[in-house]
């Protein structure tokens, strides 16, 4: 069953089960509100009755015994007199009380005048005492009350009627009235409760609407959360994970678009050597060739498997880079950067471009060998950037939060555009000066996870014209990666064909 018919039946069920049972209660306390005046009523009129009796009967006592007939005188007789007495006195109530109808009943509770009949109360009743039965006479509901009378030590009952019908045919009365009160509540119910039930499902359909549009990618659906309760919470989490879905999807697009970049990148830098090396060994196979073109043919095929290998070593430095197993070392700056910038000043010299270097005292808590590469992929960078005669600054300044690394040239510079990709694989702002170079668009992006491991930041500035300054901040308080029980082999291979190769 849909939320909508479970809403709109108990809302339903649960306003006409309050409204019919709060009805019928109001009318039933009612009822016997008014009976039990009604009640009290009848005993009262029938102690009345029995106070009316004594007096008309001691009434004509007393005009008897004024003309000198007294009961006492009568013998064996003087029950009869007093109960033809009692009877006088009945028939002077009687016409007193034209409305009521009473009996009178002796002690063996057997009616004194013979149209009335036996008491349906008398006979439960055990002692001399008042009372009162509800009962049926003539098909008409009848209330019957009793009380003692005693006329000279003799007992005697009167029993009064009293028709309580109109109570009973009003109280039908309301109970049909009533009832077609409740159709009608029932009727306005109904539409209340559609209403109701509309209104508060409607958050949920729109949920559910939603997520159907979610589930088939459509992650731009939002559902208005008016409310602070559970389904407006509800309605704010759903858009919350949608949006976090819609950013995580992105990511992963951009993430799947970088990848494929990346592949398509790594294909073409292999196919582009792979095709002269390819291209010249076959010439070479295929025709006899002069001793200088051999030569030239081999010296170009060696120079295309070099760079083939330097390919081949980023990409295993930036694959080891990625793994968190080296050790952090205490290092002097100076000597550090001093140690570095020789290391790049040969292949600075023979471009012709001048390097300085300067760097003020700290200790630096790197890994020396990770971050000399990152240092060493700077300048090689400055170095393409910059014409012959250019100049390039390397030098390290205490900050406020920590230490700065920076390499400083005076290049082409570089577009806010060609800033922002710097640092994904293979992207390079000149293609074919930078192959020509020597270079796959793989240093910076080797500098950026090597400056992410150490917990650092690597930064950027340059415009058109103006040179370009690369900057490393190291933190203080660097992370400590886990200890490693040996340094990997691949980084110590990576560093003694690096060193060769300058």
């Amino acid at each position: 069953m849909k939320l909508f018919w479970k809403v709109f039946l108990s809302t339903m069920f649960t306003a006409l089960l309050a409204f019919s049972a709060g009805g019928f209660f109001l009318i039933d306390s009612q009822f016997r509100d008014s009976l039990a005046q009604e009640i009290a009523r009848a005993l009262q009129e029938t102690e009345l009755l029995c106070r009316s009796l004594e007096r008309e009967a001691s009434m004509l006592e007393e005009a008897l015994s004024l003309k000198g007939l007294l009961p006492s005188q009568l013998g064996q007789a003087e029950r009869d007199f007093r109960v033809t007495l009692l009877r006088e006195a009945v028939q002077t109530v009687e016409a007193n009380f034209p409305s009521s109808a009473f009996s009178v009943y002796n002690e063996k509770k057997s009616p004194l005048r013979g149209e009335w009949k036996a008491s349906p109360l008398l006979s439960r009743l055990s002692s001399p005492a008042k009372g009162y039965l509800l009962a049926e006479s003539q098909g008409m509901p009848t209330l019957y009350a009793v009380a003692p009378l005693r006329l000279d030590e003799e007992l005697y009952y009167l029993e009064a009627s009293f028709p309580v019908s109109q109570l009973f045919a009003a109280r039908e009365t309301q109970y049909q009235t009533y009832s077609l009160l409740a159709l009608a509540m029932a009727v306005a119910c109904g539409g209340m409760s559609l209403l109701l039930s509309q209104w508060l499902t409607s958050p949920v359909r729109k949920l559910s609407q939603a997520a159907r549009k979610a589930a088939k990618g459509d992650l731009s659906q939002r559902v208005p959360a008016r409310s602070q309760d559970e389904l407006g919470v509800l309605s704010a989490d759903f858009n919350h994970m949608v949006q976090e879905l819609e950013s995580s999807i992105g990511e992963l697009k951009t993430e799947v678009r970088r990848k494929e970049d990346f592949m398509a990148s790594f294909a073409h830098e292999l196919k582009t050597p792979l095709t002269s090396i390819i291209g010249y060994a076959d010439l070479m196979r295929s025709q006899p060739m002069e001793e200088e073109d051999v030569f030239s043919a081999s010296q170009y095929i060696f120079s295309e498997g070099k760079r083939l290998e330097a390919l081949a070593m980023k990409l295993l430095e930036l694959f080891v880079a990625g793994n968190r197993n080296f050790t952090l070392r205490s290092v002097n700056a100076a000597a550090f950067l001093r140690k570095t910038a020789e290391l790049a000043r040969p292949g600075l010299e023979r471009a012709q471009i001048i390097l300085s270097v300067s760097a003020e005292p700290a200790a630096l808590s790197i890994e020396p060998d990770l971050m000399q590469t990152a240092c060493l992929n700077l300048l090689d960078n400055a170095r393409k950037a910059v014409a012959p005669g250019g100049h390039i600054l390397f030098f390290g300044r205490c900050c406020e939060n920590g230490y700065a690394i920076a390499v400083r040239d005076t290049g082409r510079g570089m577009s806010p555009e060609e800033l922002s990709r710097i640092t994904e694989p293979f992207y390079m702002v000149e293609k074919s000066r930078a192959r020509s170079q020597g270079g796959a668009g793989l240093g910076l992006a080797l500098c950026q996870k090597i400056v992410e491991l150490h917990g650092g930041e690597l930064r950027f500035h340059s415009r058109p014209g103006e040179g370009t300054l690369a900057c490393i901040l190291l933190r203080s308080t660097p992370p400590v990666p886990e200890q490693p029980a040996s340094r990997p082999a691949e980084q110590k291979e990576g560093r003694a064909r690096r060193k060769e190769r300058l």
